[in-house]
């Protein structure tokens, strides 16, 4: 059976009037209380969840225990029940965006702004821990955002889907068929484990909604799912100062403690966590540390009398000679022995003038042409063989080039090594002849 509700139907006292989004966890439609004339919003689950007896029963259960907590941050509940083999809930409808869509479209948040979030969530969480309720599924798609009047500073921040949420101390954190309900970027280790579940599951999960909100992006941030869970059960928490070193450093410590592993290391409530983030924040920054200030002078006496717990009818100590204004004048080093005058070194004898070499060597005509001949026949057989295959392949390749017309780029580099075969070849012929003719 399909989650889709055709606009028009009704369940129970809601009539659907429009689709307003779509979930893992069902469809949300816009709706409208017949009985009270108000709008609403109405989920209605997927049939997976619907098909398992055992969260059937407890998701009606849960949504009258939801529909009984009154708090500013928790959206309420109008109803809940079953239609059809369809489980569906009623809430409050906030005309609003979600923190999800809000990191989307800017990015990493404001540090006051992401800490005004997360504080209110915390109060709304607290509020259904001390209930025994816990909620299972906080990320930011369940963050409602209600803009004030006033700008941000202002907005109202709701926690929705409570009627989702598991009692504490029941069963394991997993439905019959061994589903559990949550999202794998915000769970907690011992929710994947299926252990038993209380309000440090929210906070842990309300920890990876702060550090989402001042990166941008999860805490673990992986290609597949399953080395997501990995990374939740084993992998230390990440460190906040590596992605935004411009915020305060002590938000690693708090992060790192509301994301532990043992849920018995982390803070006692959610407003615990909130609690040490707003009070770090608060505290003054540390005042660095000048230099040490140097000692009185000796002899110097103190304008004040030392605070020693003596009587007051002790006698005041004697008083030193007041120190003379100024310090005395150094006495001035006499100055250093004038050395004895050094006669200059005796120079160098000056070399001998090399005599010049007079005339200049000419080379006979013979001469002349036995150095052409030489150089001609070592150039003849030292690199006949490269002009030679120079040749043989340029043409091989304007041959084929000029059959296929393809290999153009090729064409330049042919012509090159044909030109400088026969340049060499041309070379090598003309250096014969004049060694010829001279002769």
């Amino acid at each position: 059976m399909s989650a889709d509700v055709r606009p028009g139907a009704q369940l129970g006292d809601f009539r659907i009037l429009e689709l307003v989004g779509r979930g893992g966890m069902g469809i949300v439609y816009l709706a409208e209380d017949v009985r009270l004339k108000r709008r609403a919003a109405v989920k209605v689950l997927a049939p997976e969840l619907a098909e398992d007896e055992t969260f059937r029963h407890r998701f009606i259960r849960e949504s009258e225990l939801a529909a009984a907590i009154d708090h500013p941050n928790i959206v309420p509940v109008y109803g809940a029940g079953e239609a059809g083999g369809r489980l569906w809930i009623a809430m409050r409808y906030v005309e609003g965006t979600n923190l999800r869509d809000l990191i989307a479209r800017k990015g990493r948040l404001d540090l006051e702004y992401a800490v005004s979030v997360v504080s209110q969530i915390g109060r709304a969480l607290d509020a259904a821990n001390s209930r025994g309720l816990v909620h299972r599924d906080v990320k930011p798609g369940n963050i409602l955002i209600l803009p004030g009047a006033g700008g941000e500073s202002t907005d109202h921040i709701y926690l929705t889907d409570f009627g989702l949420t598991k009692r504490a101390m029941d069963d394991s954190g997993l439905t019959s068929t061994g589903q559990f309900i949550g999202t794998i970027d915000f769970i907690a280790p011992e929710q994947i484990q299926g252990r038993t579940l209380d309000g440090r599951a929210d906070q842990y999960s309300l920890a990876c909604v702060l550090y989402t909100c001042l990166c941008g992006h999860v805490p673990f941030l992986r290609d597949v799912e399953i080395a997501t869970i990995y990374a939740h059960l084993t992998e230390p928490p990440p460190r906040l100062s590596a992605e935004r070193p411009d915020l305060p450093p002590f938000f690693d410590d708090v992060l790192g403690r509301a994301m532990a592993k043992d849920p018995e290391q982390r803070y006692p409530s959610c407003g615990a966590m909130v609690a040490e983030v707003r009070g770090r924040m608060a505290a003054p920054a540390p005042a660095p540390e000048g230099p040490a200030s140097a000692p009185p002078p000796q002899g110097a006496v103190s304008a004040l009398p030392a605070q020693t717990g003596a009587p007051a009818t002790e006698p005041m100590p004697t008083r030193r000679s007041e120190p003379p204004p100024y310090p005395p004048a150094r006495r001035r080093p006499p100055p250093p022995p004038v050395p004895p005058p050094v006669s200059p070194p005796a120079p160098w004898p000056s070399p001998r003038p090399t005599p010049a070499v007079r005339g200049k060597v000419r080379l006979s005509r013979n001469g002349w042409a036995v150095a052409s001949f030489v150089f001609g026949l070592l150039g003849l057989f030292a690199l006949f063989v490269g002009p030679v295959l120079a040749l043989l392949f340029g043409y091989r390749a304007l041959g084929q080039i000029k059959r296929t017309g393809e290999l153009q780029p090729g064409r330049g580099l042919a012509l090159a090594g044909v030109v400088l075969g026969w340049s060499w070849i041309a070379l090598t012929a003309i250096s014969l002849a004049m060694t010829l003719t001279r002769r």
